[in-house]
């Protein structure tokens, strides 16, 4: 609350008060936190704090003013041949923000807090200061702007929401294409993924979670983006290798064709859909944590992509199940079901998600663009990779959706996994994701 309050000057203390504190005037001085506030004395101006005032004996109504801060004021009883100093010490007013766009069902936020949608008739009541003020809808452009408000100041910022451009008749969701090659053959199936918000993460109450799956927290994906069908394939990757003389992949006596590419290091899968940008003039790329998750759960909150428990994971998933355990003895818990198959199965074995998606939950651990953090405090929400900043480990990538050998939790939308970018194993490949050009 603002305040005036009376200090005694240090002459009366020390008994060295000058002459003209003797007979009927007295010596006020008003003093203040703001000095560039004005002083009122019985309503009539008379300049800045710190100024001294010679005035008669007897009572004033002194008040200080500052635009943008409360006014302070104060009854004063001044006696003869004293010099008094008040200090007034003023508080800056409170800023009010009206955030309007043409938009309906939009969401505002301020310093990314999520506040409501625009329109509404009472103004945010904010501190005076600077404010990242954004507005998203799915659909739009974020509008995002820097503020400043001053104190007590009032101010109505419009936001202009720009439709993002739609895609051509062959980029609607749900529909799948393959990208013609220069060598004549056809690129990996790609499945369009609509934009969206999800919750990424686990959260606290989830059985076996991992605390590097938190906190969780909102990711706008802004765009649609295109991803494989499938893992990359055998028959995918070895057209690759074949056309840049490039050793084969070691398929460990599983086979080759539509089985999912193994033995690839994170360097292979970039290696690899740089060549397929090349070839098809369009953007290939791993993609970012974010997109996969958000792709892997589409639409779905619970543990799994199926539902709450791992029990019936044989239906959906190649994970290591009771002929998993019978063949290669990994001497940790595996999953009571059996679904008959030991090592990797080719492509699409199982029901896809609700996205068209195959084998986003176990078959093989997929690479992805971001480097590895040990949680998801600072991470990026607009849906992009995270690299080196806020401490990211670039010599690990994250890897997603658990393979043949996981432990049943493993399969959960949410579990992740980082790995040496060198390494290479027999439970582990890539799918890709492809930029779609308005």
């Amino acid at each position: 609350r603002a305040t005036m309050s009376a200090i005694r000057h240090p002459c009366l203390i020390m008994g060295q008060c000058p002459s003209n504190f003797e007979g009927r005037n007295t010596i006020l001085v008003i003093d203040s936190d703001s000095p560039e506030a004005v002083v009122y004395i019985d309503e009539k101006e008379r300049g800045l704090p710190g100024t001294e005032h010679t005035l008669a004996a007897g009572e004033y109504t002194v008040r200080v003013e500052r635009p943008g801060y409360e006014p302070v004021e104060t009854r004063i009883t001044l006696e003869s041949g004293r010099k008094r100093t008040i200090r007034a010490e003023l508080i800056p007013k409170k800023a009010k923000l009206v955030i309007r766009s043409r938009q309906e069902n939009d969401m505002a936020y301020i310093n990314d807090k999520e506040v409501g949608p625009t329109g509404r008739n009472n103004p945010y009541v904010l501190t005076h200061g600077g404010y990242v003020i954004r507005v998203e809808k799915e659909g739009f452009t974020p509008f995002e702007q820097w503020i400043s408000l001053a104190p007590g100041e009032q101010r109505e910022l419009r936001a202009r929401l720009t439709p993002i451009p739609e895609f051509g008749s062959q980029y609607k969701p749900g529909q799948t294409f393959q990208d013609k090659l220069q060598n004549g053959s056809l690129g990996p199936r790609m499945m369009v993924i609509p934009a969206g918000t999800f919750q990424m993460g686990s959260p606290p109450e989830e059985r076996n979670r991992d605390a590097d799956e938190g906190p969780q927290h909102q990711v706008r994906i802004p765009r649609h983006f295109a991803m494989g069908v499938t893992e990359v394939t055998f028959g995918d990757y070895d057209r690759f290798t074949a056309a840049i003389g490039r050793e084969l992949s070691d398929d460990h006596d599983w086979g080759r064709g539509r089985q999912p590419v193994i033995n690839v290091s994170w360097s292979d899968a970039m290696a690899y859909a740089k060549w397929l940008s090349g070839q098809s003039g369009q953007e290939y790329r791993l993609p970012s944590e974010a997109e996969w998750e958000y792709a892997a759960r589409a639409g779905t909150t619970s543990p799994y992509p199926w539902g709450t428990n791992e029990t019936s994971a044989c239906a959906y998933a190649n994970s290591y199940d009771v002929s998993g355990e019978e063949t290669h003895h990994k001497g940790w818990d595996s999953l009571s079901c059996d679904d008959g198959q030991a090592n990797t199965a080719p492509v699409a074995s199982y029901p896809p998600n609700a996205f068209g998606l195959f084998d986003m939950s176990g078959n093989v651990w997929e690479w992805t663009a971001d480097c590895w953090h040990e949680d998801y405090r600072d991470a990026p929400t607009d849906g992009t990779s995270w690299g080196k900043e806020d401490g990211g480990n670039c010599s690990r990538r994250v890897a997603r959706g658990s393979s043949l050998f996981g432990k049943p939790w493993f399969l959960r939308s949410a579990n992740r996994f980082r790995i040496p970018t060198q390494k290479k194993s027999i439970d582990l490949g890539f799918r890709l994701v492809r930029t779609l050009k308005p």
